[in-house]
């Protein structure tokens, strides 16, 4: 009888991107393509909206119940976050990333265009610019290119890919 061989997997570290709606799970889907190099197995979820709360808490939870290693999440500053759900994040190990007021908002600054202060006001700006819908990831592909966001100074989006690359980096909230 022969003997039968033993594989070893490694073990590869994980990572949790939660996006508060679909564009940002788009968008972080872009990046993925862009900037991820195998060095965590990354999984990208949207939270479906519904506020600060909502997401942060959808966040703890995919946290807890599938054991990730890390956990960005990239959620909207247009309404406050709830210092008791930031600290409820800030003790799960989560690092909370704000797009001011908008996605919209922080992808205007990445290509420096100047942004309206309304969620509304960047949509108008940002959409045009885009090759399709805003929750299509290959309508970033054209405008947010390789070349351009590695060299972006957004301190914001160089974490997020930065941590796609496989830094282990823990900010808590940017």
């Amino acid at each position: 009888m022969a003997k039968k061989k033993v594989v070893r997997r490694a073990i590869s570290k994980t990572l949790l991107l939660v996006g508060e709606g679909y564009a940002e799970k788009a968008f972080l889907s872009h990046l993925k393509s862009l900037f991820s190099n195998g060095a965590f197995k990354i999984t990208i979820v949207t939270a479906g909206g519904k506020g600060p709360e909502h997401v942060i808490s959808h966040a703890i939870s995919c946290k807890k119940c599938d054991g990730y290693d890390f956990v960005i999440v990239l959620l909207d500053t247009d309404i406050q976050w709830p210092r008791t759900y930031v600290q409820k994040a800030m003790s799960a190990g989560l690092n909370l990333v704000g797009s001011d007021p908008c996605l919209e908002g922080l992808l205007l600054d990445v290509i420096g265009k100047v942004k309206s202060p309304t969620n509304s006001g960047c949509k108008k700006l940002l959409h045009p610019v885009l090759s399709g819908s805003c929750t299509e990831r290959d309508s970033y592909a054209n405008v947010y290119t390789h070349a351009l966001l590695t060299g972006t100074t957004n301190s914001k989006i160089q974490f997020i890919i930065d941590s796609l690359k496989g830094k282990e980096q823990r900010s808590n909230v940017i």
